[in-house]
């Protein structure tokens, strides 16, 4: 049902869970546990619809390395940032989740399998055809991988009327959760305010904040100083090992055959696509993190765009780029993009911390998003390209040129996809409490009745798009709250 936050009670109405934030893990749980019969109230604190009022909130500043505008990157309102993604999903890999030695950092406290059994009903949830298995390129070093593909569901469009029809989910709009209300081992309340000035304190068994990777982070780091560390009694990494999947094209590929697959990369131009990434025993090798590579071949180029690498091969292969011309003169042959999406090194430095300056309509201080890549970010994707350009040769496919600055000479171009954007940590998962803030279940450690979902408890980013992870790990998080609710009960 949907209701106004003026119409809560605040001394007389309890639920048994405070869902804050109503983006795809907020509304996945939600309607999960309604489905298990329990009473839940969600706190969203944009509309039903986008408003620049809403979204001003989500203005901040960025020290560092280049990054997109912080209001630019998500979505201030019901379905969250399922109402502008593009719908490319992959689960995460096993390599993601175990030991690397070069990054201890970079490891889950749960293996895979963990999540494994939510697979199928995240796939219906998101409208998810199977995904084929990877394939191993033998001796090559190379596995060709495969995405699986959403109509772009929005959880707004596709959700909204099922949540406001359901009796057992309380939803209320414009409610921004500005504070929370702790005792000394579990949280009491969450207070939220509505635009026009009205607070009210929501009471409930348990609490789990849902609002993002980048607003999870500076809402606790702001209720956290306002309660004097009660809400995190380990705050040494909150905010921190913050990551995104860096994008860029690397280079120019040349390719002696073209794919036999349309993908839609957006709503507006169809390319074609093949996918892949380095075997997991040359990433330990050659102590790398994951990368994703894509050849991406697109035909809105002018012809003389597309016989140019031809004709500079040429000039230093001499033999084999006049073979390769001919190829392309019987169309045979095509140049194309490489493109790169990988994992970043999780480090204390990227962190999202409060502004001490800026603060938004509601007195909360701006995010701040530090942001520094690593000599060991940029080795992870060179060195899997160059692991695929072998590839290519040995297997008479093509060939391949990187931009001078993967190779170290210059800086990340600004001119490219540059991120994700996919907000990653802050909030990790593990056991020890100095550098992570939840358990393998997600509740905060040292508190009783407080979770945190989405994509800010990941430790490891992988290279694959988060959405259907963080599906998953909501799906997993309601059953341990079903769990949990069932045994309070008489």
């Amino acid at each position: 049902m949907l209701r106004d936050l003026n119409s809560i009670n605040s001394g007389e109405e309890r639920w048994d869970v405070c869902i804050i934030g109503a983006g795809v893990a907020g509304i996945t749980l939600a309607r999960k546990l309604a489905r298990k019969k329990h009473r839940v109230i969600v706190l969203e604190a944009g509309g039903m619809e986008f408003t620049d009022a809403s979204q001003e909130v989500y203005d901040g500043d960025i020290v560092g390395d280049y990054y997109k505008a912080l209001k630019a990157v998500r979505i201030r309102y019901f379905g969250g940032s399922s109402n502008h993604w593009g719908g490319w999903c992959r689960q995460l890999d096993d390599f993601d989740f175990g030991p690397k030695a070069g990054f201890p950092l970079a490891r889950w406290p749960i293996s895979k399998a963990a999540i494994d059994p939510y697979r199928g009903e995240a796939d219906e949830i998101l409208q998810l055809a199977p995904q084929p298995a990877d394939e191993s390129a033998g001796d090559t070093g190379i596995n060709k991988i495969y995405f699986s593909f959403s109509p772009r569901v929005s959880f707004n469009e596709k959700y909204r009327d099922e949540v406001v029809a359901n009796p057992l989910i309380t939803l209320v709009l414009e409610a921004n959760v500005l504070d929370l209300e702790a005792d000394d081992r579990r949280i009491v309340a969450a207070r939220a305010r509505n635009y026009q000035g009205t607070w009210r304190d929501i009471r409930a068994d348990y609490f789990v904040l849902a609002c993002g990777g980048i607003e999870n982070l500076r809402l606790l780091l702001w209720m956290n100083e306002n309660n004097n560390g009660r809400i995190i009694k380990n705050s040494k990494s909150l905010g921190r090992y913050w990551m995104d999947h860096p994008h860029y094209d690397l280079g120019q590929v040349i390719v002696t055959h073209a794919p036999t697959r349309v993908v839609q990369d957006s709503w507006w131009a169809p390319y074609y696509y093949a996918f892949f990434s380095i075997q997991d025993h040359l990433k330990h090798e050659k102590n790398l993190l994951n990368c994703g590579l894509r050849i991406k071949y697109s035909f809105r180029i002018s012809e003389g765009d597309i016989k140019k690498p031809f004709i500079d091969l040429a000039c230093n292969a001499p033999k084999l780029g006049k073979y390769l011309l001919y190829l392309l003169n019987k169309e045979q042959a095509c140049v194309a993009k490489l493109v790169a999406a990988w994992e970043q090194e999780p480090r204390e430095i990227n962190r999202i911390a409060l502004s001490p300056s800026r603060r938004d309509k509601f007195g909360v201080p701006r995010s701040v998003l530090h942001l520094h890549k690593t000599e060991a970010d940029l080795r992870t994707a060179r060195e899997s390209a160059l692991v695929l350009g072998k590839y290519l040769i040995k297997r008479g496919l093509g060939r391949m040129r990187l931009y001078d600055w993967v190779w170290g000479r210059g800086e990340y171009p600004t001119d490219s996809e540059i991120c994700g954007p996919h907000h990653l940590g802050g909030t990790r998962m593990g056991d020890n409490t100095d550098i992570s803030v939840v358990d393998s279940d997600l509740k905060v450690h040292g508190q009783a009745n407080f979770f945190i979902a989405g994509s800010s408890v990941f430790p490891s980013g992988g290279h694959a798009n988060p959405t259907l992870s963080i599906v998953q790990f909501a799906l997993r998080l309601s059953d341990h709250l079903d769990t949990v609710l069932r045994r309070k009960s008489p």
